[in-house]
């Protein structure tokens, strides 16, 4: 007979995944590499008395690195980190004392934070530092690697006072773009432009402009070239801020793009020196179906493409929901942008007292708009001639009804108990002549996050420990080395972007799904694509059967290629086997199927495998507990354990097995979806039940709608069923080691229809140490309680505290499983 209690706790921990949950929420990569693992490939810098190395600037043509860090700059070479040169730029005495007298901190504050460092033109870098909130500016001679000693330029406008709060800032064609706080009491929000040919401008000082800003990123697309319409170029700016359009008593904090046009040379009359080009609409950040929605921007990368039109804008978002933070990855088209801005307004009705859509006939020449073939042809030749009731609007209506929705209408990717803090991608062309974007993620623990992105879904490659509990505050890239750097409070480190040769198998390199990587026939190594163009590759970024591609002669029997196991949408088992092994099937009876193969997404192949409705075991599965990796669709994987029980001999009279056991069924839950704009609270479904099962009683309080209306149902956690005492769970990510072993724990009393079932799980699974039993064989004329009765000796001592230190998931019950 087939072990059907062992497919009943592998079924059961397939339901704790998820099995048919979006593929994006909560990743898990398929590798982890800890700090101690990264000393051959990672280059670090660090110096006595250095900290906070916060601005990286890249020049690919010169090879150099130039870091701003406190009160202090340096120059790098990029291939080797060899320090070029070193800066000293500390705040006086004085203005330190000034600071302090002022009521910040000598400890952290009253110094001369590096916040904006870039060239400006070929021989000179320009550097803005807070200056013990006394913020100046000054230039860098690049050859010498000098600060010109003159006297500093005022930085008001161009870098925050406080070096704690957001800034943004880049030079375009000589001129500073900048968005940041413009008073020391960081309550004069503005982006404005100075230096340069043109006149200086900025926004309006109203709360409907900027309300609160807290700035992350800006991007230079130049629209005018090829433009069919003569349109003018453009500088996008991305922010989180305090909305004014919700009506609610609770403060709405929402994500925000906005852009002006380069040659925006402000109004005759109104509008005198200030922006009429403004405009600002809502950065989407939300999960549909799951009613998810993410509103505090925390970083952005801006992607060139071949041409303007390809630009691609990658958001990181974060929410804290109860305990648990959650950060998203979400992918913005220029075209979605471009649409929003060309869409309809919003506005304030007095009467109503509320925000809505404006349906009245919109001024002429647009509102907002660049000057463009249009506006040439009818006089308009610059925003100075622009009339006064299309300033007048666009002074009173800056933001746009709709929002900005990112690709696929939902996230790239989402992590629970993960802060996100920056991100940077890159462009390579595959194999298979396809271009993929790689994404690299830093967290605020210090870890970087590698992830492809395969269309409509992300597959996250690995994870590398850079930092010990360090957040990642600064990342950038090189496309021509291809190296990665990221700064934190004490270092700076170096890394590869891809480091092929810990894939010591074909199977397990070209599962791994890395473009940067390809396992090379000649030499049977995994290499790099670039430094082996001329060698026999083997690469595929969709395939989940190797047996095609990977020479399996001259491979050890019985040897498994590391890495997760890959599992289909159906309840088929994956055994990462490098050679095909025998099969021992006990009867095509039960409703369950295993197979050995390396499947994945639900795509079937006949290599290696036996499907059918009859379960299979390999000759590894003796009695004992095995660890077994559970891998959902995309690359979401738990590791659980395996009890397997042996099949009798088959007699003359028939096989020996009895008919498939009964399991009971599971009350289906109502889907458990937070509700809209509700992104400071997510249900913890560990606090709303007491010990006994029982429901609490938590006060709360009703969403932020706009324009008003009912509150929504309270949220939960997406992609999992209302919580139940006895439901089982496997915790993902890093922090609870889903990767690793899973530790096997019993809810305290059986419930429900599921008693029986649950009294047999804690009777054969919590027993004291003992010594290693051998399973008897199990007839058909044996009830469940001999079965398990007879799994009492299967941990020994050594597993279970094997299952103890390795785990960090808890399986809190045991649940029958669907059949297929």
């Amino acid at each position: 007979m087939a072990p059907h209690w062992a497919v009943w706790l592998l079924a059961a921990g397939l339901w704790g995944l998820g099995i048919g949950a979006e593929v994006w929420w909560n990743l898990v990569p398929r590798k982890t590499v800890p700090s101690g693992d990264l000393a051959t490939v990672v280059r670090r810098f660090s110096q006595t008395g250095i900290q906070d190395f916060l601005t990286l600037t890249l020049t690919e043509h010169s090879g150099l690195l130039y870091v701003g860090a406190r009160e202090a700059l340096f120059a790098f070479s990029m291939e080797a980190l060899e320090l070029q040169g070193v800066i000293s730029w500390e705040a006086p005495a004085e203005k330190k004392i000034e600071c302090t007298q002022k009521g910040k901190s000598n400890q952290t504050e009253c110094f001369n934070f590096i916040r904006f460092l870039q060239p400006y033109n070929a021989s000179h870098l320009y550097v803005c530092g807070t200056y013990a909130f006394q913020p100046k500016c000054a230039y860098i001679d690049m050859l010498t690697f000098t600060l010109e000693r003159g006297e500093f330029d005022d930085g008001k406008g161009k870098c925050p006072y406080d070096p704690a709060k957001g800034h943004t800032g880049l030079l375009v064609d000589g001129e500073l773009y900048s968005a940041t706080l413009n008073n020391f009491l960081g309550t004069e929000p503005v982006i404005l432009r100075n230096m340069g040919p043109h006149h200086p401008m900025k926004t309006e000082y109203l709360a409907f402009w900027l309300n609160e800003p807290h700035f992350v990123a800006s991007a230079y697309v130049p629209e005018s070239v090829g433009s069919f319409t003569g349109d003018d170029d453009k500088v996008y700016f991305f922010f989180s801020e305090r909305a004014v359009e919700y009506d609610c008593y609770a403060e709405q904090v929402v994500a925000r793009v906005a852009r002006v046009c380069k040659g925006d040379m402000g109004g005759a009359r109104t509008l005198q020196k200030k922006w009429t080009t403004f405009l600002k609409a809502r950065l989407g950040g939300w999960a549909p179906s799951w009613q998810l929605y993410f509103n505090q921007l925390w970083a952005v990368h801006t992607l060139q493409g071949a041409s303007w039109h390809n630009t691609t804008f990658f958001g990181v978002f974060r929410a804290r929901w109860g305990d648990m933070d959650v950060s998203a990855v979400c992918e913005y088209q220029l075209e979605e942008i471009q649409r929003v801005f060309e869409g309809p307004y919003k506005e304030y009705r007095e009467q109503a007292q509320k925000w809505g859509r404006y349906t009245d006939p919109v001024p002429s020449p647009r509102p907002g708009s660049c000057i463009n073939n249009w506006h040439r042809r009818h006089g308009y030749t610059s925003s100075l001639e622009l009339p006064d009731n299309t300033l007048n609007f666009i002074k009173k209506h800056p933001l746009m009804e709709d929002q900005v929705a990112p690709r696929w209408s939902r996230p790239l990717l989402v992590k629970k108990n993960t802060n996100f803090t920056h991100l940077v991608a890159d462009r390579i062309t595959g194999l298979d002549g396809a271009t993929y974007t790689v994404l690299f993620i830093g967290t605020g623990d210090g870890w970087l996050l590698k992830a492809v992105n395969l269309g409509t879904w992300v597959h996250l490659i690995e994870e590398l420990q850079v930092f010990d509990q360090e957040p990642v505050e600064s990342l950038v890239l090189s496309p021509s080395k291809k190296l990665l750097f990221a700064g934190s409070r004490s270092q700076l480190v170096q890394l590869p972007l891809a480091d092929c040769v810990k894939y010591r198998f074909c199977a397990d390199c070209v599962l791994a799904r890395d473009p940067y990587c390809a396992w090379s026939v000649n030499t049977s190594r995994c290499v790099s694509v670039a430094s082996h163009s001329g060698s026999l590759l083997v690469q595929h970024m969709t395939i989940s059967d190797t047996s095609a591609f990977c020479d399996l002669r001259g491979s050890k029997k019985g040897e498994l290629f590391p890495g997760p196991v890959p599992l289909g949408w159906a309840l088929d088992l994956s055994w990462g086997f490098r050679v095909p092994l025998p099969w021992v099937s006990c009867t095509d009876a039960a409703p369950f199927s295993l197979c050995c193969c390396s499947q994945a997404h639900a795509q079937e192949h006949h290599s290696g495998s036996r499907h059918g409705p009859g379960a299979a075991l390999s000759p590894l599965l003796q009695p004992g507990p095995r660890p077994l990796d559970l891998c959902g669709p995309g690359p979401t994987c738990r590791t659980a354990w395996l009890l397997p029980l042996r099949c009798p001999t088959p007699g003359p009279g028939g096989d020996g097995c009895p008919s498939p056991l009964e399991l009971p069924k599971e009350p289906t839950s109502p889907p458990f979806r937070p509700g809209p704009e509700t992104d400071e609270k997510l249900w913890d479904p560990v606090g709303y039940y007491y010990s006994d099962g029982s429901l609490k009683i938590v006060p709360g309080h009703a969403r932020c709608q706009p324009g008003g209306g009912p509150p929504s149902p309270p949220p939960g956690i997406p992609g999992q069923p209302l919580p139940s005492p006895t439901r089982l769970h496997l915790g993902g990510g890093r922090n609870s080691n889903a990767n690793g072993y899973v530790r096997l724990q019993l809810g305290g009393e059986d419930r429900g229809g599921h008693a029986g079932a649950l009294g047999l799980c804690e009777r054969g699974l919590r027993r004291p140490d003992q010594k290693r039993a051998t399973l008897s064989t199990w007839s058909a004329d044996d009830s469940p309680e001999d079965l398990l009765r007879d799994t009492r000796g299967l941990i020994s001592g050594s597993q279970s505290q094997l299952l103890k230190r390795q785990t960090g998931g808890i399986l809190a019950g045991c649940r029958p499983a669907r059949a297929i």
